[in-house]
C-alpha cells in the first residue's frame, strides 16, 4: 500500500479532505457514485480509526560497534574528498575554457 489509491475509500475520502478542506463530501460522493452522507459516514468512521491509531513501537536502536564507526569516518571522509576532487575539476574545466 504505497499509494492513496490501494487505501480503503473512507480513508482516502479522509485524507483527500484534511489535505484539501475545501473538497466537500458532495463533490466526492459524485466522484464514486454515492451520497453525500455515505462519503461522511466513511470519513467519520476514518477520522475515529487515526484518533484511535497506535502504531508498533521502534526497535531499540543498537549502538554501533567500534569498527562501525571507523567505517562511518571512512566513508565519510571519502565522500568529502569525492566532492571536493569534482568540484577541482569543474573549477580546471571552466579555467581551460576561459
Amino acid at each position: 500500500m504505497d499509494r492513496l489509491i490501494d487505501l480503503p475509500l473512507g480513508i482516502q475520502y479522509a485524507v483527500r479532505r484534511l489535505s484539501n478542506p475545501d473538497l466537500t463530501f458532495e463533490s466526492l460522493g459524485l466522484e464514486r457514485g454515492i451520497t453525500k452522507q455515505a462519503v461522511h459516514q466513511q470519513y467519520k468512521k476514518a477520522i475515529e480509526y487515526f484518533k484511535n491509531f497506535n502504531p508498533s513501537p521502534s526497535p531499540p536502536a543498537v549502538a554501533p560497534c567500534s569498527e562501525c564507526k571507523k567505517k562511518e569516518s571512512l566513508i565519510g571522509t571519502l565522500r568529502r574528498q569525492l566532492i571536493l576532487n569534482g568540484v577541482t575539476n569543474q573549477a580546471l574545466k571552466f579555467f581551460k575554457e576561459q
